[in-house]
């Protein structure tokens, strides 16, 4: 019973799997379980569920696992195929990934079951990455994926080859199932060259950004066309934060020079 509890735990920890989910993978992972024992799992599964959503209600403020699903809308946005807990392992991850593959998609990242283990564990999370195109490098989508991170918040670390995955350090797993994300976004659509300076200023004074990180960010923005129209994916200037102070920064981004939109 203990091992099998344990796994329940686990399961519904992770934050990807209701009771009936988890007790799913639970049944295929040990076939040989006694029916009475099932019946006494599912019992306490409802109960762990309930206890989930108890703590769940206490995350007020943004958790690193709502930094990295908003990193991953975002390199959504840059056409690369992001994936929370694909398959079980790395060759599982790369089948999911191709089947949702476009022809559009540049790259991919993931992390899969194994990983989600270790990571709840407090191993930290390792993250796999690659090209889609034969002209794109697979360090180049790797080097990409590390700048979308950091300016989302995270510290991942990456020895810049493509055979070593990135890796985020070992953090608190709340991966969120019956709350949303606290808090809006500030995006940057479009700032100027001349206004570049002012605006990287009010990045680190109202929200600590690094110079290097909001160059980064800015030199992605798409420039207008000839109509005046942005066309490119917004960065994510500011994340989660209350709506009070993400139109305070929004404001001031736009004295600096830049063109925001807060949502």
């Amino acid at each position: 019973m203990g091992e099998r509890l344990d796994h329940l735990t686990f399961l519904l920890n992770s934050g990807f799997y209701d009771a009936d989910e988890a007790m799913e993978h639970l049944e295929e992972a040990f076939e040989d379980t006694p029916p009475a024992v099932l019946d006494q799992l599912r019992v306490r599964a409802r109960q762990l569920v309930l206890a989930r959503r108890a703590e769940e209600a206490t995350w007020t403020t943004p958790t690193t696992n709502d930094l990295l699903a908003v990193a991953f809308e975002d390199l959504r946005e840059r056409h690369i195929i992001a994936l929370h807990n694909a398959g079980f392992t790395q060759s599982d991850g790369w089948d999911d990934a191709r089947e949702q593959a476009t022809a559009r998609s540049r790259g991919v990242c993931f992390y899969h079951g194994q990983d989600v283990e270790r990571a709840v564990e407090g191993g930290g999370l390792h993250l796999a990455f690659g090209s889609l195109r034969k002209e794109v490098a697979d360090a180049a989508i790797g080097h990409e994926i590390v700048e979308v991170l950091r300016a989302g918040g995270l510290e991942p670390r990456w020895s810049g080859q493509e055979t070593t995955r990135i890796y985020l350090p070992p953090f608190v797993w709340q991966q969120r199932r019956f709350t949303r994300r606290p808090g809006v976004d500030v995006l940057v659509i479009a700032c100027l060259m001349e206004h570049r300076v002012a605006v990287i200023k009010a990045c680190r004074e109202l929200l600590g950004l690094d110079m290097r990180t909001t160059r980064a960010a800015l030199d992605r923005l798409t420039p207008p066309d000839i109509l005046g129209y942005h066309n490119g994916p917004p960065w994510r200037a500011g994340r989660g934060l209350p709506r009070e102070e993400a139109t305070r920064v929004a404001r001031a981004l736009e004295a600096a020079g830049a063109k925001v939109t807060v949502r």
